[in-house]
């Protein structure tokens, strides 16, 4: 493979090698190997079986044990929000409500997700702040016809000059609706966190970000910790790491060469969350609960959860 010297310094400067990045062609070249499963994991063979008795007993252990050990909760949360919005994107760039329905767009689309987004639209939690900004954008919103108001309420959860959903990380989306507020994903973790990770009234979380993304969750931790410590009773010390550069892999095309932007770059991608290990060895604490971010459930499903 023939690098230029722009290559060459740009993959220097990701803390990688052109024998690194022959490699990973390589394997695009050659293909995943595939791994023998010889049988499945079942009960008595790779798989522990615990009765609710002992169950209560290692839960009573740990709650007893915790106090001399240090514990940290490490949330991998460098996900963007775009895929969750794919399917509205594609509606916001194809409806046209002056010359189709609703209802022929999703017949002819046979899009599960938007039929269910449509179908359930009032329940998500950010619809309420998504229905008072398109109000204030459009006046005359109440005026127009039923296929006009989902065009135009489905532009506003995406675009710069609404909401913005899709530009946000996966874990400040408005997550979970409750009575007084509306839960990101990264609240609920903090929340969790307090039940089983908190030792001497503090829980230590561990966020992996995208770069750039730091910032917002830092003011999310602002407008939410008064509520979430005054809830728990628990202090919270938030640290955030982003993931190695040298942990991306370089794109390739059909033929298997570097794919390239506009300006002649290589294009890389970042790792998928197997390239977090090398965060987590930066890691002292003696037990890590390792999570991803958007596994969590509302509150009054927690418990269930923080037992096992």
């Amino acid at each position: 493979m023939n690098f230029s010297e722009k290559d060459i310094l740009q993959i220097e400067e990701k803390g990688l090698s052109t024998k690194e990045v022959e490699e990973q062609i390589a394997i695009f070249k050659r293909g995943n190997i595939k791994v023998n499963i010889t049988e499945a994991a079942t009960i008595g063979q790779g798989i522990s079986q615990i009765d609710s008795a002992e169950k209560k007993e290692l839960i009573e252990y740990y709650d007893s044990e915790k106090a001399n050990h240090s514990i940290l909760k490490f949330i991998p949360a460098s996900g963007a929000a775009t895929r969750m919005f794919k399917a509205l994107h594609n509606f916001a760039d194809e409806f046209d409500p002056e010359n189709d329905t609703l209802r022929d767009y999703l017949d002819k689309n046979s899009d599960a997700d938007l039929q269910r987004f449509f179908n359930h639209i009032e329940k998500l939690p950010f619809y309420e702040h998504a229905l008072e900004s398109v109000q204030k954008k459009h006046s005359n919103y109440k005026n127009l016809s039923h296929d006009e108001q989902h065009k135009a309420l489905v532009e506003i959860i995406l675009n710069e000059d609404g909401l913005y959903l899709s530009n946000l990380p996966k874990g400040l989306v408005p997550f979970h609706k409750y009575q007084l507020h509306v839960a990101t994903a990264f609240e609920e973790h903090l929340l969790e966190a307090a039940k089983y990770a908190e030792v001497d009234g503090v829980a230590k979380l561990h966020f992996t970000v995208a770069q750039g993304d730091k910032d917002k969750f830092q003011e999310e931790w602002k407008e939410i910790q008064v509520r979430v410590e005054d809830k728990t009773g628990v202090k919270f010390e938030i640290e955030y790491s982003y993931q190695d550069p040298k942990t991306d892999t370089i794109a390739v095309d059909n033929d298997f060469e570097p794919f390239r932007t506009g300006d002649g770059d290589l294009f890389f991608r970042p790792g998928g969350h197997g390239a977090l290990i090398e965060n987590m060895n930066q890691l002292d604490e003696e037990i890590v609960f390792v999570k991803n971010i958007d596994n969590v459930v509302t509150e009054d499903n927690l418990q269930h959860v923080v037992d096992y």
